[in-house]
């Protein structure tokens, strides 16, 4: 029987004013987007998340988004019945749209259309990266929801066409035509296939603007990702107000 375990799954960079997608920063001290102010957090955490200062879940800090990952690898090496239902707070998807992740990893008939789950190997030859660690958890098919959450006009910023089922809102893993004389992909020439194909499931992708999420079902696990290439320095406060609502693990 599946063990779901629902995940609050946590970016510091979604904390940051509104003006573009988080950028690198190699200094930090150069990144000038200001930090929300801490009551805001506690507002959003308490009133949209459903969280609570009185019963908290578990909970762990990370330096890099793609840590989440091998956390939860680690979890399904001592219980492979384990699957995972992800609401993510994130600045970026993560979804290996931005570096063409996902455009080589189609690619490889291998993971596709093979029977064998993702190996360490494969995840050196991808690059599993903070910004495209989710598609490593659909490869190896133990994600069963994915809801992504951030500002309305952030949702797509860094979603290719080739993620979204146009009608259903599903994420899939699919073909596509490539064009090398001008670059260009046609869209309209994707062949769908599902996610995973290991297990012939779909996997369910919404997007939320938060200002419209309201979650009303307990987490098991609130993960909390630094991701210092794309926060000031100013926003590390934020951390303790965040953990204040788990226990850390």
């Amino acid at each position: 029987m599946e063990k779901i375990i629902r995940v609050l799954d946590i970016d510091l960079d979604f904390f940051l004013e509104f003006r573009h997608r988080p950028s690198r920063e190699k200094d930090r001290n150069n990144n000038c987007l200001k930090p929300w102010k801490p009551r805001d957090v506690e507002k959003f955490l308490e009133g949209s998340c459903g969280l609570s200062k009185t019963y908290k879940p578990r909970g762990k800090t990370f330096t890099h988004h793609h840590e989440v990952y091998e956390f939860c690898k680690n979890l399904r090496e001592e219980d492979s019945s384990i699957f995972f239902d992800i609401d993510h707070v994130d600045a970026h998807a993560d979804l290996g749209c931005m570096d063409h992740t996902m455009v080589s990893i189609f690619n490889d008939e291998k993971l596709i259309f093979g029977g064998d789950w993702i190996e360490l190997e494969d995840e050196r030859k991808y690059n599993l990266n903070p910004g495209n660690y989710l598609i490593f958890f659909i490869l190896q098919g133990w994600l069963r929801r994915l809801n992504y959450i951030n500002y309305s006009d952030m949702l797509e910023g860094d979603l290719n066409h080739y993620v979204l089922h146009k009608k259903d809102s599903q994420l899939f893993v699919g073909s596509y035509w490539y064009d090398p004389q001008n670059q260009n992909y046609d869209w309209e020439k994707i062949v769908e296939m599902r996610v995973s194909s290991r297990d012939g499931r779909m996997t369910p992708f919404n997007l939320s603007d938060y200002r419209c999420f309201n979650n009303c079902r307990s987490y098991d696990y609130i993960f909390l990702t630094q991701s210092p290439d794309y926060t000031p320095s100013a926003s590390d406060e934020l951390m303790e107000v965040i953990t204040s609502y788990f226990e850390s693990t």
